[in-house]
């Protein structure tokens, strides 16, 4: 029987994004690759669910919530225990929302099918303790291993790309191409 590792499941608002303002319950994941400076989410503090009771707990608030939000953490490390909780969701009529760093985006693919949203929280390297200053390495070897482009595909629609940061480009830059200014 499988088993993973929830900090808490709790319902709130979502406060990030196209969704902000929206009524969601909140699976909160374990765990995670990065070393964000600003995580809120405990590290060693969890209990062991397995698909079934994580079900069984979003079902206990309810109903009127626009979806589940799979969060951490970072969910897409605990891939298989996460394919399984997404398609006990699903088979419940729930939205399903998932939450990630981005980092892990190639995990995506096998979940496709049990995502109705991604949200992918890019975090800049000062964020994750890797140091890394884009105004010296601009143009570098290092900054260019770090651009990534991921083609999530599925069931969906369309063919979703999602660019991560352009390295070669200031921070200032990258922010203006990302308002269109």
């Amino acid at each position: 029987n499988m088993k993973g590792r929830i900090s808490e499941i709790f319902s709130s608002l979502q406060g990030e994004g196209i969704y902000f303002c929206e009524r969601q319950i909140f699976v909160r994941f374990v765990g995670c690759n990065l070393k964000c400076s600003f995580c809120d989410t405990p590290r060693d503090e969890f209990r062991e669910y397995s698909p079934d009771e994580v079900l069984n707990e979003i079902r206990s608030f309810g109903s009127g919530y626009h979806s589940v939000s799979f969060t951490g953490g970072e969910p897409l490390i605990q891939k298989d225990f996460l394919k399984e909780c997404l398609r006990a969701v699903k088979r419940d009529g729930y939205r399903t929302y998932l939450e990630t760093n981005g980092t892990l985006a190639h995990e995506v693919r096998d979940l496709a099918d049990s995502l109705d949203i991604v949200a992918m929280d890019i975090k800049i390297p000062s964020s994750t303790g890797e140091g890394f200053n884009v105004s010296e390495e601009k143009g570098s070897d290092s900054a260019k291993k770090k651009i990534k482009n991921i083609s999530l595909s599925g069931d969906w629609s369309e063919s979703y790309i999602v660019n991560l940061f352009d390295w070669h480009l200031h921070v200032s830059e990258q922010l203006d191409r990302f308002t269109g200014n």
